[in-house]
């Protein structure tokens, strides 16, 4: 166990992100080749070490691998000695694209083994519920859920929760950006 733990380059108790998603978290068990590390929304994921890197390395970025005399050629903005004017701001018209979050459950979990559906669709209701309560936290206006068409029960349950939240209205997203199996939650 020793020598595994020695060949992982992450180590238990670390915060880390997941390289292709925007989720981050901390590493809870090293198992061999698999890491299970728990997010920051209270979910387990089971994962490899080169699907993960260390939050501390992910704020290094780039500027590890620049030198300190490249570093004022790559920041300095040979425009900015000119002054243009600005065009008028329409913020109040600019709108924040909604978060978008696929509930089809071979996107929430590596494999659906000895999961009944109950289990299932309890876990996408839990991740659904997550995913509502952070947009509210954090002010995002708009979140569309892609639960696929099926029998329409994930649709039935995630309308049944969102219709237990004050001050939101619901709808099918827009056909030619999600296709037919998506409802868009807004907040006001």
């Amino acid at each position: 166990m020793e020598n595994e733990e020695e060949k992982c380059p992450f180590h238990v108790g670390e915060k880390v992100s997941f390289l292709d998603e925007d989720v981050r978290g901390v590493v809870r068990a090293i198992r061999g080749e698999v890491i299970v590390v728990e997010t920051e929304d209270g979910f387990e994921y089971k994962c490899r070490h080169d699907e993960i890197v260390s939050q501390e390395t992910a704020k290094e970025g780039l500027s590890a691998y620049i030198k300190d005399e490249d570093w004022d050629y790559i920041t300095h903005d040979k425009y900015s000695e000119k002054k243009r004017p600005t065009p008028p701001s329409n913020k109040a018209q600019r709108e924040i694209p909604p978060r978008v979050l696929d509930l089809h459950i071979e996107k929430l979990v590596k494999t659906t083994r000895g999961m009944s559906s109950g289990d299932m669709l309890d876990y996408q209701m839990r991740y659904a519920r997550a995913a509502v309560e952070n947009a509210r936290q954090s002010g995002h206006k708009k979140l569309v859920f892609i639960h696929g068409v099926g029998e329409g029960v994930l649709k039935e349950e995630l309308l049944h929760m969102i219709k237990g939240y004050p001050r939101c209205r619901y709808y099918d997203a827009a056909f030619y950006l999600y296709g037919e199996g998506a409802t868009e939650v807004e907040f006001f």
